[in-house]
């Protein structure tokens, strides 16, 4: 398993609870549940897309981690809306 410092931890749950709230505005309901989803997603990404394989060069190490994040708690806002 990876191991995260501070920084990434604090990414993790930073963007994970903003896309969340993000998604929770969108949809108009579920506040909580789109909040625990990204959560459950950002740490997902965080962890499964470099192991995958999937690489995107921003400059920034952290920039990378960021957007392996962002795109986890995405994909799980869509799982959530969608399962509703």
């Amino acid at each position: 398993m990876s191991e995260f410092g501070t920084e990434q931890i604090l990414l993790i749950v930073f963007i994970g609870l903003a896309i969340g709230w993000l998604a929770s505005i969108m949809t108009g309901k579920g506040f909580l549940k789109h909040m625990i989803w990204c959560l459950i997603g950002a740490a997902i990404g965080a962890v499964m897309l470099p192991r995958a394989g999937v690489v995107f060069n921003l400059g920034n190490p952290m920039a990378d981690f960021a957007a392996f994040t962002a795109l986890g708690a995405t994909f799980c806002a869509l799982v959530a809306q969608v399962l509703n």
